[in-house]
């Protein structure tokens, strides 16, 4: 995010390098989707086989990430707090989610917690109604959101070591996905480089930053998170880069 300030931190973000620079989400997107699918032996969800699984849940995860034009690791962490809400379900004996309309609500619900998670600033609830195409209203957001932590019971904190287990499992599915097409060398995974803003929170509930380490800062720590990479370097099929990307600016994400 470009913000005019002098004071800004560097934070780590995975993503897929394609041959042009750029994010591959098809294949990140894919990525995510076996992760909410796929994660438990026993089948989560009914009918993944189906087209509408190979198709509209990539294609929905990709869509939801392009639009809100927020990073990678916001999707990352975004999958951590669904495995917990897949672990909260199992512990409370529900039905699990098993139609391509439920997953992508978890995710998108997961993925607005993620942005209160990694973020200070308040992005407002008609932001994310844009990004869902006016799927949802700001009420039925708001309503799913909080559901969400009940399930969860609040235990939304996502810390270094929560975050690096996700981490390892996305790492995972991309080398089984790696083995079975080929991908170049050159679209290999990689940190990216992002600088972001230090801004002070306007949080549209008390809800206090769940990974905040001090003074209001939400992001992960740039050395640890280099910790992170290290200890998933050497992978057999996949190389960990660092590059360098220009910072972007978020449309319309600040209310």
């Amino acid at each position: 995010m470009t913000v005019n300030s002098s004071r800004s931190k560097t934070t780590q973000e995975f993503s897929h390098k394609s041959t042009n620079g750029s994010v591959d989400l098809r294949l990140f997107s894919e990525i995510c989707s076996q992760f909410i699918t796929n994660r438990f032996q026993d089948a989560r969800y009914k009918h993944v086989q189906g087209e509408p699984w190979k198709q509209t849940f990539p294609a929905y995860i990709a869509g939801v990430i392009r639009k809100s034009d927020y990073g990678i690791s916001m999707a990352i962490v975004a999958l951590a707090l669904v495995a917990r809400y897949q672990d909260a379900l199992l512990l409370r004996s529900c039905c699990c989610a098993h139609t391509v309309d439920e997953a992508c609500r978890l995710f998108l619900i997961a993925y607005i917690i993620a942005g209160k998670v990694l973020y200070d600033e308040h992005i407002s609830r008609r932001f994310w109604r844009r990004v869902s195409d006016e799927q949802y209203s700001c009420a039925s957001l708001g309503r799913l959101e909080m559901q969400f932590y009940d399930m969860v019971d609040w235990r939304v904190r996502i810390d270094l070591v929560a975050y690096a287990m996700t981490f390892g499992e996305v790492m995972q599915s991309y080398r089984n996905i790696a083995s079975l097409q080929h991908l170049p060398k050159e679209n290999s995974p990689a940190y990216q480089r992002i600088k972001t803003a230090l801004r002070s929170t306007r949080p549209s509930r008390n809800i206090t930053n769940p990974i905040s380490r001090s003074g209001g800062r939400g992001a992960i720590d740039e050395e640890m998170a280099y910790q992170v990479l290290r200890s998933f370097q050497g992978g057999t099929s996949v190389q960990l880069t660092t590059f360098n990307v220009k910072t972007r600016k978020h449309r319309s994400a600040i209310a």
